[in-house]
């Protein structure tokens, strides 16, 4: 079995003086040689604890050196790797320290948490790192042995899930990734997303398998669209993968026509819908660069992916599809009959099979077995999306199925209201939500941001009434200067439920 960390490893036999990783903030790098010594020295603390195979190590540090050490290190002990939010309040890191059974808690040396119950003995001190072991009654649920990491992702229940993903369900996305986008030695990738956010996966271990340089980017460093676009200039940034709402912001705030940013070959965008206009603009601002849509929950990790034209489709207003399934996924439609259509034809729910699957949500098996079902001998997840497939087979994405909602006896996808708005060319943003009262919907909710200030509720009205059916118009539209975003740079759907 391939290990997710094994080629890193490698590259010291291969690159050992080439530069692994960089950190702006401190103005520091490391090379292969240097990764893979200090990874052997907390690798060898661990592996004296004696853990069995798959128990899981919390990481709470920031993003840095450190913490890409703490990771290697982990996983090359066979055991299994938690990326902690060190900006999340300490109840919640509690929960997911006590929910996840975590073995032994990875920090910064003389600055442990303080949301541990007890006062846990540092068992270890390693390059500035310090371990402490948690101890546990033995595990009531048992995980997989080849189990790589854990990332918690929002439950619909109001509890955390944990998402587990093996080495071969994460491999298989990597290794397409690292070939698909051609990724080697001379290339050099932003690391923008959070740790505990499932695009890092491909930034660390995509990007240091193929022996480029990371630079590692602190969430205030990420945010900045000026400060990253002259990082782009001065590290010859090549590859960039990051969410539209970051994205979006580089053309108006990133000052790119005063930095050189000719190197840059690629651009990848996840997450979330890109705007037509918006993408235009940076397609526009990076003409160097090839651009790509990439689709996955966390639970599949990316499983469909779709090229964007450099040219042509000028007249274009719709947001572009998610494209087709990557050769380790599968897809199929969940028609609201129930019954399952894996010829790609009109429109349903997205269900995906395929190596890059999780687990399972760790120590809650109800919930895993709620969000997957059997068909033709293939265990599909239920992704809750809903998707229709255009004439060329590629499927376009429509909203959410958890956020339908429905007023005067119709349904409602708020995310196919958001899409129409999409189009609009002054919209950069846009976050649609329901009200309800008395258990019924009765008022919807545009909250948006503009590129030319407030625009008229009844231009807005007018342009929706051409894409939309009366019932599905939004009954206010409210200007803001900027959405609130979630840590993973999304769109924070409940900061903005706390306005209605």
């Amino acid at each position: 079995m391939q290990k997710l960390h094994s080629e890193i490893l490698e590259q010291a036999d291969l690159n050992p003086d080439a530069v692994a990783l960089q950190l702006p903030a401190e103005s520091a790098y490391i090379t292969y040689r240097q990764l893979h010594t200090e990874a052997i020295q907390l690798c060898a603390s661990l592996e004296s604890l004696g853990f069995p195979t798959g128990s899981i190590i919390a990481i709470y540090l920031p993003k840095s050196v450190k913490a890409i050490v703490a990771i290697l290190a982990t996983l090359m002990a066979d055991l299994a790797y938690l990326p902690l939010d060190v900006d999340a309040p300490d109840q919640r890191n509690q929960y997911l320290l006590n929910q996840s059974q975590a073995s032994a808690l990875l920090s910064l040396a003389g600055s442990e948490p303080g949301f541990l119950q007890r006062k846990n003995p540092v068992v270890d001190s390693v390059a500035g790192l310090s371990l402490q072991q948690i101890p546990r009654h033995t595990p009531k649920n048992k995980w997989p042995d080849d189990l790589a990491y854990v990332l918690y992702t929002s439950g619909s229940t109001g509890f955390p899930k944990g998402v587990m993903i093996t080495h071969s369900g994460a491999w298989a996305f990597v290794d397409w990734a690292k070939k698909t986008f051609t990724l080697s030695p001379n290339d050099v990738l932003t690391s923008i997303a959070p740790l505990h956010f499932d695009l890092s996966v491909f930034d660390i271990f995509a990007g240091l398998s193929a022996g480029a340089s990371v630079v590692l980017l602190l969430p205030e460093e990420a945010k900045n669209p000026m400060l990253l676009s002259s990082y782009m200039e001065r590290y010859g940034v090549t590859t960039i993968y990051a969410t539209p709402t970051l994205l979006q912001l580089m053309p108006r705030f990133g000052k790119a026509d005063q930095y050189d940013h000719r190197k840059l070959r690629q651009v990848l965008f996840a997450g979330e819908v890109f705007p037509i206009p918006a993408l235009r603009a940076l397609q526009g601002t990076w003409a160097t660069a090839a651009f790509y849509n990439l689709y996955g929950p966390t639970e599949t990790n990316v499983c469909t992916w779709h090229p964007i034209p450099e040219s042509g489709e000028k007249e274009r207003q719709s947001p572009y599809p998610i494209g087709e399934a990557c050769p380790y996924a599968r897809c199929a439609l969940l028609k609201e009959d129930g019954s399952v259509v894996e010829q790609l034809k009109g429109r349903g729910e997205l269900l995906v099979a395929g190596d890059s699957l999780m687990a399972g949500y760790l120590s809650q098996p109800e919930q895993t077995q709620a969000v997957f079902i059997s068909h033709n001998g293939h265990k599909w997840y239920t992704t809750g999306d809903l998707v229709e497939a255009d004439e060329n087979g590629n499927l376009l994405y429509r909203g959410r199925r958890g956020r339908m909602v429905k007023r005067r006896g119709y349904r409602i996808e708020l995310g196919e209201i958001e899409n129409a708005l999409h189009q609009h060319e002054a919209i950069e943003q846009v976050a649609c939500l329901a009200k309800e009262e008395d258990q019924r919907v009765k008022f919807i909710f545009a909250y948006y941001m503009s590129t030319v200030g407030p625009i008229p509720h009844s231009e807005i009205s007018e342009f929706l009434a051409r894409r939309l059916p009366d019932y599905m118009l939004p009954d206010r539209y409210i200007l803001l200067k900027a959405l609130p975003q979630t840590s993973s740079q999304k769109i924070d759907y409940p900061a903005l439920k706390q306005m209605l």
